[in-house]
Order: structure tokens, then C-alpha cells, then sequence
């Protein structure tokens, strides 16, 4: 899907509009989720994706990244948050973290729940997210809640 982006290049991250965008983003999401990490397909796609709100980035107009936000009634949860692999650890996780946070925060949420993987657990505290509870399997993988306030908009 993409050769060689520019890993210093400014990523852009935008609420999804077009079936090609929302496409490009579950296609990084199967890569990234079932592929890669060995989630099983049918619970990667899940009747959650009908009602969020999702997102996609792009470094050179190409896509890298994804994500999506779930309205509840009292906060939104935050998930399918993917970077393709080779554009890992160039902070672009955390663009799209804020996009997140700001669309969230835009339409009215002061909270951000996520249920995180255990080994990326440091990347939402970095994002500022904290643990709430304990450890549980969702999908046969070990994740914890985290959350965050959006009382004063998002940043990390």
C-alpha cells in the first residue's frame, strides 16, 4: 500500500467521508490487526464500525494510519488505532490520537475510554491516558481500560 513515505513527512489525519477512504483505513486495519498481530477477522470488523466515526492518515497522500471513535452517551471510546509498520514510532500514533481527541472534544465529549493492548499500554500514557481497572482478555489478548479527560481539550 505504500513505498517508502518520507518518514519525517507531516502526516494529515481526517474524518473519513468517502467508501475508497473508509477501504483504505479497514485495509489497514486487516493488515495491521489480523495480519500482523493474528487477531481473527470477524472480530476485527464488528457492528461497532456502523456507528463511529473513523479517521485516516496520510504521509504523501498515501495511506498509513487509522482510527475510530465510538459515541456513548456519557464519553467516546476510542479503537482500531493502527500505524502500518514501517511508519512506526514517528510520533504519527499520537497525530492521530489528537485528531481523535478533538473531534471527541468538538462534538461535546469531556471523556476518552480505550480498552489498550497490554504491550501498548506506554503509548496512551504518553498520550495521557490512565489506567482505570484491571486486566482482561478481550479477543484472546490481555488489554486494560485506560482513560482520559477532555475537560480542557485534547493534548498530549
Amino acid at each position: 500500500m505504500i513505498n517508502d513515505p518520507d518518514k519525517s513527512s507531516a502526516i494529515t489525519v481526517s474524518v473519513i467521508t468517502t467508501k475508497d477512504d473508509l477501504d483504505a483505513a479497514f485495509h489497514i486495519r486487516r493488515s495491521v490487526f489480523v495480519e500482523e498481530q493474528g487477531f481473527e477477522l470477524a472480530d476485527e470488523f464488528d457492528d461497532d464500525d456502523a456507528r463511529s466515526i473513523h479517521f485516516l492518515a496520510r504521509v504523501n497522500d498515501k495511506p498509513v494510519g487509522t482510527a475510530r471513535i465510538i459515541p456513548e452517551k456519557d464519553y467516546v471510546k476510542i479503537g482500531r488505532v493502527a500505524v502500518l509498520k514501517p511508519l512506526r514510532g514517528n510520533g504519527h500514533g499520537l497525530t492521530i490520537m489528537e485528531k481523535c481527541e478533538t473531534e471527541a472534544f468538538r462534538l461535546g465529549y469531556s471523556k476518552a475510554v480505550l480498552h489498550a493492548q497490554i504491550q501498548v499500554q506506554s503509548f496512551y500514557k504518553r498520550a495521557g491516558y490512565q489506567v482505570e481497572g484491571n486486566v482482561f482478555n478481550e479477543c484472546g489478548w490481555p488489554h486494560i481500560t485506560m482513560v482520559k479527560r477532555l475537560a480542557n481539550g485534547p493534548s498530549h
